[in-house]
Formats: C-alpha cells, structure tokens, sequence
C-alpha cells in the first residue's frame, strides 16, 4: 500500500511517525489509481493531521521495552488570533539496541535510532477557505542489519524483504505537504 499525510503521497516508510499526531486513520483497500496515483495498486494508507484546537494543548508520551526500546514523543498545538491562525509542534525519538547477535563480531544487530519533528499550520482567512502546511524532519541512524544471523539465512525471502524495507528509512529527510481547501 502506499502512504499518504493529508492526502498527499509520502516517499518512503512510516516509522518515523508519530502517530500521536493524527486525528485518524484512513485504510482504503484495493487499487486506488484514480483517488491515489499510480503507486496504489494494493491500497492507500492516509494519515489525518489532528488540526490545532482553540484551548492549549500539550501530551508528553515515553514508552520503554525489552532490547532496549525506548519511544519518547512530544506535542504543543493551539489557535491564535481568533482562529483564524493554528500550530501543533510534534517530536519523537525511537531508539531500539537489536535483538540477533552477529555471530562472527558477537555484536548485536538491527538496531534502530530515529529522530523526528514537525510543524503543522494552519490559516483561514474567510470562513469558507483554510491553508494547511505539515513540515516534517526525520533523521534515521540504523545500524548493520541482521545478515548471518540464524533466523536470516533460514528465511531468505523474508530477510530481503527485510533489506528492501529498511533501504526506504535511512538518511534524512525534510517534507513539506501544503494543502488548501475551500468548503
């Protein structure tokens, strides 16, 4: 399936978002060419920004887990001047030290670390017309895949998959999805 935020495609995988925040959740099963593009032939998968509220609005998030997963996240949103401007600021760091251990160095394998923020705005002149602008920064800093291991050599097929789906999130990456809509 592809992956879209706010209705607009997004290269890559998903894990470095939060998805703390979105309002929702959209599955569309089956070939979405006409709504999507051509890249959904299995389906699109849309992430809906929750919009900033009137009131202040803060969540504070930390989870921790077995092979040294840790998950903190963060977000601030609120309107301004008469609603007519918003802003929701979003951050998260994941870190994961690995499960496998690389027989031949005795290190583990698989670890993952990402860091990530994002500004969301929003601007309604007139009633019937809203701006909306979702900034993103991911950086990904993954470490040796787990190649060797048992559970690799006895799945191949799965450990390419693997490979392929872990070659989309390394780097950095800077997105801007600006979207206006008019009632």
């Amino acid at each position: 399936a592809a992956y879209f935020v706010d209705g607009v495609y997004w290269p890559g995988d998903v894990q470095g978002l939060d998805l703390n925040t979105f309002e929702r959740v959209e599955v569309i099963k089956g070939p979405q060419s006409a709504l999507y593009g051509r890249n959904t032939y299995s389906g699109a998968i849309n992430f809906i920004t929750r919009p900033p509220t009137d009131d202040v609005e803060a969540t504070v998030r930390a989870a921790f887990a077995q092979y040294g997963t840790q998950d903190f996240s963060f977000s601030v949103g609120s309107s301004f001047w008469d609603d007519k401007v918003g802003a929701r600021f979003y951050a998260r760091s994941h870190d994961y030290d690995g499960e496998y251990k690389n027989t031949l160095t005795n290190q583990l394998v698989g670890s993952e670390s990402t860091d990530s923020a994002g500004l969301y705005l929003t601007w309604k002149p007139i009633e019937d017309l809203s701006f909306a602008t979702n900034l993103f920064y991911r950086e990904d800093d993954d470490g040796p895949l787990d190649v060797g291991t048992p559970y690799a050599s006895t799945y191949p097929a799965v450990q390419n998959l693997m490979l392929a789906a872990r070659s989309l999130g390394l780097g950095t990456t800077l997105t801007t999805v600006i979207r206006i809509h008019h009632d």
